[in-house]
């Protein structure tokens, strides 16, 4: 056998031996068909709140995913990192949502002129309180781990101080 065949069939077999031994791609829950439902949920000053969900057969916990308040942002952004479907392989049921003048929820930012989110924070807080709220409903009593970045973050904290079944911030 020459070097160059030789150093194919190593080649073969390392990969042979990283794909078996990689934890994410050998998780049982990858070899599932996983499908993304939509759903919503009122708050309590009736404001739409545009849920996307997906849930594995047997889930250890669910993972509510909150996006930046800056202008533009919603939920597709866990999508387009592709964060939201690698938590589902780690048999999380996980939901994203899009907070008030953002996406889908009401009002959004493209239905016209509203005030800016930075003046809206404090009304956040009730849109994520209304998630966790339909997830325990939907979803089952499991622990809730939110994930949440930049100054949704803000939002997340001052919720969790008054809500012990959040078990997580990450």
């Amino acid at each position: 056998m020459n070097k160059i065949g030789l150093t194919l069939v190593l080649m073969v077999v390392f990969i042979i031996g990283v794909v078996l031994t990689s934890t994410e791609l050998y998780r049982p829950s990858m070899f599932k068909s996983i499908s993304w439902n939509k759903a919503v949920t009122l708050t309590d000053d009736n404001i739409i709140i545009d849920i996307e969900y997906a849930k594995p057969l047997s889930p250890r916990q669910i993972v509510i995913m909150v996006h930046s308040t800056v202008y533009e942002s919603d939920k597709k952004i866990w999508h387009e990192l592709g964060i939201a479907r690698r938590l589902l392989n780690y048999d999380s049921a996980v939901v994203l949502f899009d907070l008030r003048f953002h996406g889908n929820s009401t009002p959004a930012l493209a239905s016209g002129p509203v005030t800016l989110p930075q003046e809206n924070m404090k009304y956040y807080g009730e849109d994520l309180e209304s998630v966790i709220k339909w997830a325990k409903k939907n979803l089952g009593s499991l622990p809730i781990i939110i994930v949440c970045y930049g100054d949704s973050s803000k939002i997340v904290l001052e919720h969790a101080l008054k809500d012990s079944s959040i078990k997580g911030i990450v």
